[in-house]
């Protein structure tokens, strides 16, 4: 039995990095997965995570968008009946250095992350 049996976990940013490999080691655990991202799946901890915790495709969301998060929500309570765990781990870079990204990139960076 793992630490998180029985537990559903929304992970945002769960296509790649720090939010597939929270995902991975959450379904070691024994969670089941929903896990949310703006990109597609790159492979490695995603596609093992989805694996061992028998979870659905990426739910593709952008989290700036408070209505499009909102139905995510309510299509994982449908689908799971319960959201125990969320990471948000969702984020970007900037395009270089803070003094030289316009201000839309300064804006998309504070909004996502």
């Amino acid at each position: 039995m793992g630490r998180l049996d029985g537990k559903v976990a929304v992970i945002t940013g769960a296509a790649s990095g720090i939010g597939a490999a929270i995902a991975l080691r959450f379904a070691q655990e024994g969670a089941r997965i929903a896990g949310m991202d703006l990109q597609k799946s790159i492979g490695g901890d995603w596609d093992e995570a989805v694996e061992l915790a028998d979870a659905g495709p990426l739910h593709k969301l952008d989290v700036r968008d408070k209505v499009a998060v909102g139905r995510a929500v309510a299509e994982v309570e449908t689908e799971y009946g319960q959201i125990d765990l969320l990471v948000n781990s969702a984020g970007v870079a900037g395009g270089g250095p803070v003094h030289l990204i316009t201000d839309e990139e300064w804006d998309r960076v504070m909004d996502v992350n």
